[in-house]
């Protein structure tokens, strides 16, 4: 698990390939909801089982190539290299779901997490990229928690996909790529 310095090394290092090769690539802004009240409730042992067991998650949850790194207290990032912003929200759904999952301690809780995804646009600088990333996620927590939130750049025509109520922007996004699909 790389800590913030390592991780914005090679968030800038993936930019400049980028602006040479230009494949896709995406960040995920992982905060788990309700951290504190899960460290009141279990001590600083129960959370930082937590913690743990949630940075074991996110790496399982990437690839070679894709980066994991923790931000601060209780926030992740997940670089996903070679992903677009539709695969890039299907792992957040996925992360989403399998932290629900997960039971650090046996008389413990489900476990939530807000999520935002951004996809790398050629030009921006990492802190532009991040930024929505982390604005996306913000969204999240402000529209209930526990959901993945997208951060379309300026422009994109994902940006005017309305979610209805109790949808997430990232079950719009799915729904309006294909209407097949009712989530990633």
């Amino acid at each position: 698990m790389a800590n913030r310095r390592c991780f914005f090394d090679l968030l800038t290092q993936m930019r400049e390939h980028t602006e040479r090769q230009s494949p896709p690539w995406a960040v995920l802004m992982v905060d788990i909801d309700h951290f504190k009240q899960f460290n009141d409730r279990f001590g600083h042992e129960g959370g930082d089982n937590l913690l743990k067991a949630f940075a074991d998650l996110l790496q399982q949850s990437s690839r070679s190539g894709d980066l994991a790194g923790r931000l601060g207290r209780e926030e992740f990032a997940l670089l996903l290299s070679d992903t677009g912003l539709q695969r890039a929200t299907r792992v957040a759904e996925r992360i989403r779901h399998d932290i629900a999952e997960l039971r650090p301690l046996a008389s413990s809780q489900s476990n939530h997490v807000s999520i935002g995804v951004a996809e790398y646009q050629l030009g921006e600088s990492c802190d532009d990229l991040m930024r929505r990333a982390d604005q996306a996620l913000y969204r999240a927590k402000e529209n209930g928690r526990n959901r993945v939130e997208i951060a379309f750049a300026s422009g994109h025509p994902g940006m005017h996909t309305a979610a209805s109520p109790g949808q997430t922007s990232s079950e719009a996004f799915c729904s309006a790529q294909d209407p097949a699909l009712s989530r990633c």
